[in-house]
């Protein structure tokens, strides 16, 4: 039973954690002018990258399993999924100059 509930509350956030923070963006995006279909792709992309790190590192650690292979990501993955995460969230407006 508490495996499905962390199931259900990994949804839970992907969804509403995903959803709050893509419109975040989106709404800035189309504010400076960037309202390119694919710019979506790379906004999902950065917000699911986040979300995955967010998990990994605090969310999973205050959930209702408590199992063996609970572990951090390593710094230099946690620094490098970031970077990402910002050049993807960067691309947009970059894309929109060049």
């Amino acid at each position: 039973m508490k495996v499905l509930l962390e199931i259900l509350r990994i949804i839970i956030i992907f969804l509403l954690g995903g959803g709050l923070l893509y419109a975040l963006l989106n709404s800035f995006y189309s504010s400076l002018g960037t309202e390119k279909p694919y710019d979506v792709w790379f906004i999902w992309a950065a917000v699911l990258i986040f979300l995955f790190v967010l998990y990994r590192n605090k969310l999973q650690f205050t959930g209702w399993t408590s199992g063996y292979s609970r572990s951090k990501l390593s710094k230099k993955t946690t620094l490098i999924s970031y970077v990402l995460c910002v050049l993807l969230c960067m691309e947009p407006v970059i894309a929109r100059h060049f």
